[in-house]
């Protein structure tokens, strides 16, 4: 590597702890300790991430916080993008499996991976996690999202460590902090008037947490309609393109090919079930309006995936996931309602969508996707 690794304060250098065998120091050949001393351990250039711990590097291509706006405006009133990728055939099928296999997998070379993850683009266990605690502890977290970042580990080190955010003060600092977060409902906020002193809800750790009180009056105030088109497009989406996918089995398998290259979209649903004293009832509008968002800003974001790769490969390809069910507590009816709506308003567009289910493609699945061939390929 040509840069040097940088030093503490007092001109030494960060230790190499070891602590036993993790993914982590598998991948970068040192141990998470300090957040400071992690960060010295690392350093990016361009979109390659650099390990001084084994003197390896990583492609860990380009990451930002598009709004659904943005991503309609630059697919929807983007002449060349339409010429290209609007040619009619949105496909929608389910498949069974581990999505850490399909994203190992060359044949989904430059295919769009949709991950569940938090509204701060990491995938913290608990609203409590900050930053600081780093990313090796992902492997606990048997879930969906945690198995997408850690097959893609130097990206997710990235968003961890060196992700831009903006500051109160306008600034912009670099990495994740436990007061310097990604917040995607940031713009959301605003629109809606949540103030801080008397809010509808927060956001913790990249969770929404909200109490009954804050929820009715949300409901009777400024979300009474959770297709509200200005509200829906201020949501934001993680989108990291071109990045590399460095193992499998929960880092227990290495990608010895380097050039299994996919993109990753992160999105979050609602955390209806970390909040007690509120009913599902509650959250039904905050949480379909993000969910609406967040499925029709991942097929648009696959849709420029596709484009920027001239649709070689698996790039037309997009992989979606339950967000918010489970452990989070949104109802099934939610979540393939959004994946309908995504599919139906950009149906003109060549797209391969599949989602995936790792035990088995329940009926509700099965049924959605046999009621879009029937609109797609009327009898």
């Amino acid at each position: 590597m040509n840069k040097q690794m940088k030093q503490r304060p007092d001109g030494s250098l960060p230790r190499k702890d070891r602590v036993g065998k993790n993914w982590f120091r598998t991948l970068f050949g040192f141990d998470e300790t300090i957040y400071e001393e992690t960060q010295m351990w690392l350093h990016v250039e361009g979109d390659t991430l650099y390990s001084h711990g084994n003197n390896t590097s990583y492609k860990i291509g380009s990451f930002e916080t598009p709004s659904l706006e943005k991503l309609r405006e630059s697919v929807l009133m983007n002449k060349d993008v339409n010429r290209v990728m609007k040619k009619g055939g949105l496909k929608l099928s389910a498949v069974k499996g581990d999505v850490q296999l399909f994203l190992a997998n060359k044949t989904n070379m430059y295919a769009t991976f949709q991950v569940a993850s938090q509204f701060n683009c990491l995938e913290f266990i608990a609203p409590s996690y900050v930053p600081e605690d780093g990313i090796t502890g992902y492997v606990r977290d048997r879930t969906q999202g945690p198995a997408c970042s850690i097959a893609c580990g130097p990206a997710t080190a990235y968003r961890n460590y060196f992700a831009p955010v903006n500051t109160a003060k306008g600034k912009v600092r670099i990495g994740q902090t436990e007061d310097h977060m990604i917040d995607n409902l940031c713009d959301f906020s605003h629109l809606i008037g949540n103030d801080p002193k008397n809010p509808f809800f927060t956001v913790e750790g990249g969770y929404t947490m909200a109490s009954a009180d804050g929820l009715q009056r949300l409901n009777k105030g400024p979300l009474q309609n959770p297709l509200d088109e200005k509200l829906l497009g201020s949501i934001r989406i993680g989108v990291h393109t071109d990045i590399q996918v460095t193992s499998s089995n929960w880092g227990r398998v290495n990608v010895a090919d380097e050039n299994i290259i996919v993109a990753q979209v992160f999105c979050s649903a609602c955390a209806v079930n970390y909040n007690s004293g509120s009913s599902v009832s509650e959250w039904e509008n905050l949480s379909r309006c993000v969910l609406y968002s967040a499925y029709e800003s991942t097929l648009l974001a696959a849709i420029l995936n596709a484009y920027n790769h001239k649709g070689s490969h698996a790039s037309k390809r997009v992989y979606l996931t339950l967000l918010g069910g489970g452990v989070f507590g949104n109802p099934d009816e939610w979540i393939l309602d959004a994946i309908r709506r995504a599919c139906e308003k950009l149906i003109d567009y060549d797209l391969d969508v599949k989602i995936i289910a790792y035990g088995g493609v329940p009926e509700n699945i099965q049924q959605l996707v046999k009621n879009f061939d029937a609109q797609v390929f009327p009898q």
